[in-house]
């Protein structure tokens, strides 16, 4: 019992003794009006979509269908927030991606000199899916130091689609739309009014969101 009322003071003595670095560590957090974001993902749901979707067409038209030098801009975004509680920023969330590549069409096979069969294509134009994404996002941060903070994000919206046919006597279909979603459970911000950032997820974003961030 003694040992413990000893151990009991000094800690009350430790207390009292640095109340200045107590309240210190109360000023480090970061608590801004507002944040403006712009960003970059990878791996979003479209590119597997449309990528897994070429795959199929290819395989159903028994190679009939190929799409060649496929190329992926990944998901650009800007993001805007707005303090509503020390800890929660509700904004909204403008991102676009293209995907796109040369459409061939295979019109036979020939027999080359080594008496080997070769399949010959046709080429019949540049195809293209444009994705736009306006969504509103909710941002609760729990741990916000004024050089590093870590939160999450969840944010739906709309996704609207516009692609071209080539070969057909459209160049472009209809617009398509469809929800949009994106379920960050980890991000991470570092620096102090000008910050980098780097988030995990998966959705319309990408599951490695990375970017800048300015804080008001």
């Amino acid at each position: 019992m003694k040992r413990f009322t000893t151990i009991l003071a000094l800690l009350a003595l430790l207390l009292t003794a640095f109340p200045e670095r107590a309240c210190a560590q109360q000023y480090e957090r970061s608590v801004p009006d507002a944040e403006l974001n712009i960003g970059y993902g990878i791996f979003t749901v479209g590119d597997i979509a449309i990528t897994f979707g070429t795959i199929l067409a290819t395989g159903f038209s028994l190679g009939h269908y190929n799409l060649k030098n496929m190329y992926w801009t990944g998901a650009l975004s800007l993001e805007g927030y707005f303090k509503t509680a020390d800890w929660l920023y509700i904004g909204a969330i403008a991102s676009y991606e293209r995907i796109g590549g040369d459409v061939y069409n295979k019109t036979g096979t020939v027999t080359n000199e080594n008496g080997e069969k070769e399949s010959q294509y046709e080429f019949k134009g540049k195809q293209h899916y444009d994705m736009a994404m306006p969504m509103l996002s909710v941002k609760p941060f729990w741990f916000n130091h004024k050089k590093v903070s870590m939160y999450s994000k969840i944010a739906g919206g709309a996704f609207c689609l516009f692609s071209n046919s080539p070969g057909s006597e459209s160049s472009s279909s209809s617009p398509e739309f469809t929800w949009a979603a994106q379920i960050t459970p980890v991000g991470v911000e570092f620096g102090s009014t000008w910050r980098g950032y780097v988030e995990l997820g998966i959705g319309m974003q990408g599951i490695l969101n990375f970017g800048l961030c300015r804080r008001f």
